[in-house]
């Protein structure tokens, strides 16, 4: 985290506090993710794909999960999708995963993935952690 707080520090002339600004003041979130993806590139010489959402994006993401998300049975995760991917094609080039293990709800903007908690070991979630979809 020292890391990325350096890099949002290290900026000439204040830019970064400007960017900071604007986004507290309605910046386009796609905007806003591309600054900050500018930011992590200079920094760390590498790509780092960035997703930024509202407060109320959260909530509504938290709001629309799957009834059985927060299962104790299961260990679940959400998989936020970077515009203009929707989920349906992020679904499309989605690795087979295993059935009767893990499971895949896609919602406006986000996938929910679960898996059963007994048989995480049998999990294929590296694999859609791996994939790299893109907009066709």
């Amino acid at each position: 985290m020292s890391s990325f707080v350096a890099c949002c520090g290290a900026s000439t002339s204040g830019a970064t506090t400007r960017k900071a600004s604007a986004s507290a003041n309605g910046m386009h979130a796609d905007a806003l993710e591309a600054a900050i993806e500018r930011m992590l590139q200079q920094r760390f010489e590498t790509t780092i794909p960035t997703v930024v959402r509202s407060r109320d994006d959260l909530a509504a993401t938290i709001a629309q999960a799957p009834p059985d998300h927060a299962s104790p049975d299961l260990r679940s995760e959400v998989f936020f999708v970077k515009h203009p991917l929707t989920p349906d094609e992020v679904m499309a080039q989605l690795p087979h995963l295993r059935d009767g293990v893990d499971a895949i709800a896609p919602e406006p903007g986000a996938l929910y993935f679960s898996r059963v908690k007994a048989l995480a070991t049998k999990t294929r979630i590296q694999r859609l952690m791996r994939c790299r979809c893109s907009s066709r």
